[in-house]
Order: structure tokens, then sequence, then C-alpha cells
């Protein structure tokens, strides 16, 4: 909790973290992990040149909030197969928000000191992932492979526009009978295959090789806007692409303190 170095730059955070392991038996281990935040900050607001000139702690802006709050919470599991194999499991989520009132128009405008803008992200994703590592022998060095299999659901409900309250404390309710003109609906699914080995040549020079392959399924729908009355509704779309990924690395070990390393990989861009 604290005070920013402008005017009305309150903040506060508050975070909790919990970490349990059992071990179930000499080759079984269980875990459990969750992490809570949550962030809440008072803001500011820009400033024009000649504001930022005149004074640039100033603010224009007291009725401006954001508020973040995540719990990200994971249950897993580690077998070990054999001395060399270890095989791994791992289900995770995240349940969260982002969320802000304020008043949001051009910073030359003076707050009229009306009805405040409300938006509002929820999160709520899913996934898991299986793992398998060994070490074996190759021209009579140790190497490793890592193989597994992940899948992923991600959903975001975004609410914009709505009108809310005109105070200036921190409150993202809206108005009796009103509702958000911008009500959108994000989805995603991603599963997922992937290999990794590191291959040793000697004891100063190794390369690292990896596969991934990718296939995506991403969609939206929902209320974009209300114009004169009318709801203006988004066409729902729905986009599945599957890709191959490959990426390699390379280290060499010049004197024990001293290394050259590249790399080169491949990746995505979202839709």
């Amino acid at each position: 909790m604290g005070n920013g170095w402008r005017e009305n730059g309150y903040f506060n955070t508050d975070h909790a973290h919990i970490e349990v392991g059992y071990a179930a038996s000499n080759r079984l281990k269980l875990g459990l992990e969750a992490t809570y935040m949550t962030t809440e900050s008072q803001q500011p607001g820009g400033l024009t040149d000649q504001q930022f000139a005149e004074d640039s702690r100033q603010s224009t802006r007291e009725r401006n909030w954001f508020s973040t709050p995540w719990f990200v919470p994971s249950l897993s599991a580690e077998y070990l197969v054999s001395p060399k194999t270890r095989l791994s499991w791992k289900v995770f989520g995240t349940i969260a928000e982002r969320n802000s009132v304020g008043f949001v128009r051009q910073i030359n405008e003076e707050d009229d000191l009306g009805n405040r803008q409300v938006d509002r992200d929820y999160y709520t994703t899913y996934g898991s992932e299986l793992r398998l590592s060994t070490d074996f022998k190759f021209l009579g060095l140790d190497n490793s492979l890592a193989s597994g299999i992940r899948y992923f659901n991600g959903h975001i409900d975004r609410k914009q526009n709505g009108v809310g309250s005109n105070g200036s404390e921190m409150d993202f309710e809206l108005t009796s009978g009103s509702e958000y003109p911008r009500n959108l609906d994000f989805r995603n699914v991603n599963y997922a295959a992937f290999a990794e080995n590191v291959f040793r040549f000697s004891d100063k020079f190794l390369l690292t090789a990896g596969l991934r392959l990718e296939q995506i399924e991403s969609s939206n729908s929902g209320q974009f806007n209300v114009v004169n009355g009318q709801p203006q509704i988004l066409d729902p779309i729905t986009r599945t692409r599957s890709f191959l990924l490959a990426g390699l690395g390379s280290e060499f070990h010049v004197t024990p303190t001293t290394e050259l390393y590249s790399n080169w990989s491949q990746a995505y861009r979202p839709v």
C-alpha cells in the first residue's frame, strides 16, 4: 500500500502463495500450488506537454481506478519410472479479472464529474500437460530427451463501455437498469505435442533440437455495440489451424567460464 510519485497515485497489492509437496512413495511425488494476487491502483491520467512543463507531478483525474484480481492454482504429480526416466503430469488454471472505471476521454477535456465508464474482463483458463524425460547414451556421452502432450482452454468474457457511478471511489457496478453495450466472448483451444533432444558430441559442444505440433481453434462472438437502440451483433467466427514448429540451439564451451551459443526457432502470430 502506498502513494505514487504523482497526485492521485494510490496503490495497494495483496499477495498470497501456498505450496505443498507430498512424497507418496520413493517414486511418486504429489504437489499443490496456489497463488492469489490482487492489485488496486488509482490512475492519475496523462498530461499535455504544457501541463507536464508546469508540474509533472500533477493529475487531472482523481476518479479513475484499475483492479486486477488473479487466482492461479495447479496440481502436479511426478513419477520416477527408472533412475534415468521421469514422468510428470500437471493440471493448471487461472481465474482472473481486469477492471477499470473512470473518466476516459481525451486528457485535454476536464472531468465533468458525471457518470464514469466501466470496462471489465473476466479470464478463465485451464489446461494439462503430460511430460516424459529420459537420459540415454549416444556416442558414449549422456544425452537427454523430453517429450509430451499439452491441452489448453482459454475464455475471455469482455464487457466494455458500461455506465458507472458518478462517485470518486473504486466502484465497478453499473447504474441501475443499464447494461454493457459491448459484450464479447473469446475462446481458444490448443492441442500440442512436442519433443526436444539434447545431443552432446563432446564435453564442450552440444546441440538442442526440438519439434512442436500445434492445433489451435479460436472463436469469437457477442455484441459489439448498441446504435440507436439496436444491438450490433457480430457474426460468430471460428478459425482452426495446425502447424509444425522447429527449433535448434547450440553451445560451445570455450573455457570453464566462457561459452558461445546460438539459437534458431520458429513461432506463430496469433489470430
